[in-house]
């Protein structure tokens, strides 16, 4: 039987499933812009405490970051746009395989470590790239299992029975744009 979280906040209580998936937003610095966006005005200082805000240990169970500009004007005019169902089609198929491996209604995220290791190896050139992102970052333990879950769901997304090197480094450049 599926548990729940409560979150208690002065303006009311709200319980959330155990199974759920926090999608979150923030700004790059305080003011919004960003320190690349030429427009930014904060002091590295200002921008670095800001940042600092998002614990370290609430920002290592973080398993996807993504920046989002703006698109350019020339995207927004384009008519060839990646139509949803494609994707739509991509996922259901990706949820299909980890439904297979994992039990009904089972996903990567959810994988335990003993089920990391099963299904989540790696070849020479991956566990190297593994072992470099380790070094570079400070990956955690748990960092670590989380890129070879997301490693193994973008090998699920490209229909791919092995985890590749290009898999594990895509998994990896999602820590990097939060903690390097």
């Amino acid at each position: 039987e599926d548990g729940a979280v409560t979150i208690a906040r002065t303006s009311g209580t709200v319980s959330l499933p155990c199974r759920f998936m926090l999608v979150a937003a923030s700004n790059p610095c305080p003011c919004g812009n960003g320190p690349d966006s030429g427009e930014c005005e904060c002091h590295p200082g200002a921008v670095a405490r800001y940042l600092a805000k998002l614990s370290g240990a609430l920002a290592d169970r973080i398993d996807i970051t993504h920046r989002v500009d703006p698109p350019p004007a020339d995207e927004l005019l384009a008519e060839s746009v990646e139509d949803s169902a494609p994707v739509r089609e991509r996922v259901a198929g990706a949820r299909g395989v980890q439904a297979e491996r994992l039990g009904p209604g089972r996903a990567n995220a959810e994988m335990t470590a003993a089920e990391v290791r099963e299904h989540c190896e790696l070849g020479h050139e991956g566990r190297r790239l593994l072992e470099d992102a380790h070094r570079r970052l400070g990956l955690s333990a748990r960092g670590w299992d989380r890129c070879l879950r997301l490693a193994r769901t973008i090998a699920d997304l490209a229909g791919e029975r092995s985890i590749a090197p290009a898999h594990v480094s895509e998994a990896v450049q999602t820590r990097r744009r939060r903690d390097g």
